[in-house]
């Protein structure tokens, strides 16, 4: 009797060799890891673009932060922001969270050069690597954190819009 939940598939024999594949070997390219990434970031997009987080009846969580606190958090607007974003209103995306639609801008553009094979060129290989550039993403986003919520007139221009 056959193993169905054998770890590879032999597809076909060329000469002496036999080509398998399974998960494990897909994955152990890297640039095959990003593509999956992009595969599943392209499909949640997809999932936001015909959720309506604006719909009374939304499926969608309130923010809890925004909720207890009435401060906003790094993530507030972010699904209006997804929604707008996929369905190709940017500039509606940014007024809602700045932060994640210039992060996925950036995703777009390191996706296109991974497609494209501009390996050198990509971004994101050189932000995991360097832990001083990961730290510094992080404290912007901390401070991007703080600015949304100070009342003042430049600031307010961060706060999400409804």
């Amino acid at each position: 009797m056959r193993n169905l939940f054998a770890p590879t598939k032999k597809i076909k024999k060329l000469g002496s060799k036999t080509f398998a594949i399974s998960l494990k070997n897909i994955l152990q390219s890297h640039r095959n890891r990003y593509l999956l990434f992009y595969a599943l970031l392209i499909a949640m997009g997809t999932v936001y673009a015909f959720l309506n987080p604006y719909a009374k009846s939304s499926l969608l969580p309130k923010c809890m932060i925004h909720s207890a606190t009435g401060f906003f958090c790094a993530g507030c607007g972010l699904q209006r922001a997804l929604h707008e974003f996929f369905q190709g209103h940017w500039y509606a995306a940014f007024r809602l969270n700045a932060f994640f639609t210039l992060a996925l801008l950036l995703l777009l553009v390191d996706c296109l050069l991974l497609i494209f094979k501009l390996e050198k060129w990509r971004p994101l290989p050189y932000l995991f690597k360097n832990h001083t550039l990961l730290l510094f993403a992080a404290s912007l986003l901390v401070v991007f954190m703080v600015l949304r919520n100070l009342p003042m007139e430049p600031f307010t221009f961060l706060a999400p819009k409804k």
